[in-house]
């Protein structure tokens, strides 16, 4: 068992490092956040990532193992229109570029075949840059006028400034494409409400788990019997169709009115 115990704590450990390594790549600090949960494994390994992590807020999806796929029952119909147009931006015929952006409406407004939201993009970037930003072009009733195109660029020095740290306001940026992102919106499948009690009433026995070196009486709920606001304290084992939801000692669980897990950490 405590061999057991070193392996997944080193796996934990791990995914912890690496969820360290993409935040600090990108400059954020991942205590302040809520870590979300999902996939049939995650609800296993999250609340001691959290608690490695530093971070003090776990969310578990009712529907964790099928998370994926609810995303994208839920997701828009997206079409993205691009083209390519190199110039500086004092240089931009605005004619060819409101041309462009025409011809490309119709064509998303084509693939998708019903109402849609659309965004113009430009995609900007100093001279020299290997890589270029996408940032919201702004136009007058669908048309791109020299006062949109200043206005544009002016955000492209503060989007660039806000992400890199620095804005290079005395260089002039070269445009070098358009998009257009097309969006349309579908009716929304309803999400089942929790329909359960208390946690009392849910209880589905208890069994003995290792936690912290030695095995540790921990009482077993069964998931589907839980109502909204119903609250449960580590160490505790919750069982889901499809996965376990573990909360470590130290820990208390809390169920909202569709089923998700809100989890507080204390130490895992």
């Amino acid at each position: 068992l405590e061999a057991a115990e070193g392996i997944f704590r080193l796996v934990n450990a791990n995914m912890a490092n690496a969820i360290r390594k993409v935040s600090a790549g990108r400059g954020i600090d991942p205590r302040p956040l809520v870590l979300v949960a999902f996939g049939g494994n995650g609800p296993l390994h999250a609340g001691m990532q959290a608690a490695e992590l530093g971070i003090g807020r776990l969310f578990v999806p009712k529907l964790a193992p099928a998370f994926s796929a609810l995303g994208l029952l839920l997701s828009d119909h997206v079409v993205d229109e691009l083209r390519s147009y190199v110039s500086p931006v004092g240089g931009v015929d605005l004619a060819r570029v409101n041309a462009l952006l025409a011809e490309m409406e119709a064509a998303a407004r084509r693939a998708l075949g019903r109402p849609a939201r659309l965004g113009r993009l430009a995609a900007l970037c100093y001279p020299g840059q290997t890589f270029d930003m996408p940032v919201p072009l702004e136009a007058r009733n669908g048309t791109v006028t020299p006062q949109g195109l200043s206005e544009t660029v002016e955000r492209f020095h503060r989007m660039h400034e806000e992400l890199h740290t620095y804005a290079c306001r005395d260089e002039e940026p070269i445009l070098r494409g358009l998009r257009i992102k097309a969006v349309a919106t579908d009716e929304k499948p309803a999400l089942p409400r929790a329909e359960g009690g208390p946690a009392a009433k849910a209880r589905a026995g208890a069994r003995k788990a290792f936690f912290g070196g030695r095995l540790v009486p921990t009482p077993v709920y069964d998931g589907t019997k839980l109502g909204a606001g119903a609250t449960i304290d580590g160490p505790a084992l919750v069982d889901e169709p499809f996965t376990t939801v573990v909360i470590y000692p130290g820990q208390q669980a809390r169920v909202d009115r569709f089923g998700n897990y809100t989890i507080t950490l204390g130490t895992a």
